[in-house]
């Protein structure tokens, strides 16, 4: 069964929020859009520890993106991926699934605004956990909030 790995529960969003050190941001935007999601979201993760490693889609993107050099495709990216953090149109995230399963991250994570249900599907029967339609940003901070 595979609905273990659709995580919709504020308890298992905030796991894994908590627990992300290496963050592949597919459609990462660079400083020369500041008030974009895709630079906002992962410029913060980067200056609160965590490690960012931009994936833009143009062909016109710098060659570097939040002091690290970008990788031009998903399957350029070395390394064990803890999240994939997904600034894509909903119905463009289908295009992804096959080099997002060959890159075997514990999380494919699909922003605020952001629902594909059949790429949500085939990344939880590849085992991956998924979270849809919720800010990384937002979560991390919850998660790492002190409790009282």
């Amino acid at each position: 069964m595979y609905s273990q790995y659709l995580v919709d529960d504020d308890a298992g969003i905030a796991e894994i929020a908590r627990s992300a050190k290496r963050v592949v941001v597919l459609g990462a935007k660079g400083d020369a859009e500041p008030s974009e999601a895709a630079f906002i979201v992962p410029d913060w993760l980067r200056r609160h520890g965590l490690e960012i490693l931009p994936v833009p889609v143009g062909a016109d993107a710098p060659d570097e993106m939040f002091g690290v050099p970008v990788y031009r495709r998903l399957g350029d990216v070395p390394g064990p991926v803890d999240v994939v953090d997904v600034f894509r149109h909903s119905k463009e995230v289908g295009r992804y699934v096959q080099e997002i399963v060959a890159l075997r991250p514990r999380c494919v994570w699909m922003q605020r605004g952001i629902r594909n249900d059949a790429a949500a599907e085939a990344f939880a029967r590849a085992g991956i956990k998924v979270v849809q339609d919720r800010c990384l940003r937002e979560e991390t901070i919850r998660a790492r909030a002190p409790t009282r």
